[in-house]
């Protein structure tokens, strides 16, 4: 008998294939159950939070917002999305066994966010993304009843809980987390809560950014978010941000349209012209025909009668 590593685990499930086989006296029944090696990495989701640097403007910083498998012992992560963990073998309710497609050596390939979380103020290599709001934008969390939350003026908001009515002012930027009881009002959105156990499992942790923040960068060339904005789970600050950073340089580069515009305005006034000219020149050609017609008839009227027929009758009475 040979016993396995302890990196090693038999997993019955999924198994592979069974076979059965029987007779009078007894069935056998034989499973081919996979062998893994095994490594256990703590699943981490991040969310970046919006820093208020003056009046309107804003920083965040760009970071991996999809999820992060940790091994810090032996220095190793691997990125996953969420639609590939949910596709993943649940084993139970806190654990996944995950097919990787690559390993990165955290020396090697350094991760901003993992540098970020595991060095008190190191992480100094994250790129930030600057950009200007009006409005109070939300992102909801993974953990129930929680959202983080970006304002560039004190908003005021109503918490109802058991009946009871508060009022709270919500400043620059922070985690706004309700009890299963509770709901919040602003004059643009209403956050509800919802009946939900948090698992044992799932930790939340809060962390201020250390980077060098540029804050002389060109108001005029900062993108504007406009109006009051909820995120779901699955989205982030950094997308919207990198939207409007799109739209702004694709009004840029939209601008020539406006002189292809005014261009094309000389052909289409040109032809109005002449469209005009015809119209004038066929009413005074109508004009013309009509005084032809009219001179032919009084010309006609006044034509002395060549036939008379006095003479007729005289020749008449002579006979």
């Amino acid at each position: 008998m040979r016993l396995l590593p302890p990196s090693l685990q038999i997993h019955h499930q999924p198994n592979a294939a069974t076979q059965t086989s029987y007779d009078q006296q007894k069935i056998t029944i034989q499973g081919y159950l996979p062998i893994f090696d095994v490594h256990h990495y703590d699943l981490i989701q991040a969310s970046a939070i919006p820093q208020r640097l003056s009046n309107n403007l804003f920083v965040i910083p760009e970071i991996h917002e999809g999820i992060l498998g940790l091994n810090y012992d032996e220095q190793l992560y691997f990125e996953i999305s969420r639609e590939e963990l949910d596709n993943s073998f649940a084993l139970n309710t806190i654990s996944y066994m995950i097919q990787l497609r690559a390993l990165y050596n955290i020396q090697m390939h350094p991760n901003c966010l993992i540098t970020q979380v595991y060095n008190s103020y190191e992480g100094k290599n994250c790129s930030t993304q600057h950009f200007q709001m009006h409005s109070i934008i939300l992102k909801k969390m993974y953990t129930p009843n929680t959202w983080i939350y970006a304002t560039p003026s004190p908003t005021v908001a109503y918490a109802l809980c058991n009946g009871q009515r508060s009022e709270i002012v919500l400043k620059e930027e922070g985690i706004i987390q309700l009890t299963s009881d509770c709901s919040l009002t602003t004059k643009e959105i209403i956050l509800l809560s919802e009946q939900r156990d948090l698992s044992a499992n799932l930790k939340v942790y809060f962390k201020p950014f250390a980077a060098n923040i540029n804050s002389s960068v060109a108001i005029e060339t900062v993108p504007i978010l406009n109006g009051s904005t909820i995120l779901e789970a699955t989205g982030s600050f950094s997308t919207i941000v990198q939207e409007a950073y799109k739209n702004q340089e694709l009004s840029k580069n939209m601008a020539w349209k406006e002189l292809h515009s005014y261009a094309f305005n000389f052909p289409i006034n040109l032809i109005i012209v002449v469209g005009l000219t015809s119209i004038f020149i066929l009413m005074l050609i109508r004009k013309n025909i009509q005084s032809f017609c009219k001179t032919q008839q009084s010309s006609q009227t006044q034509e002395p009668n060549w036939y008379d027929p006095t003479p007729a009758a005289n020749n008449e009475t002579s006979i």
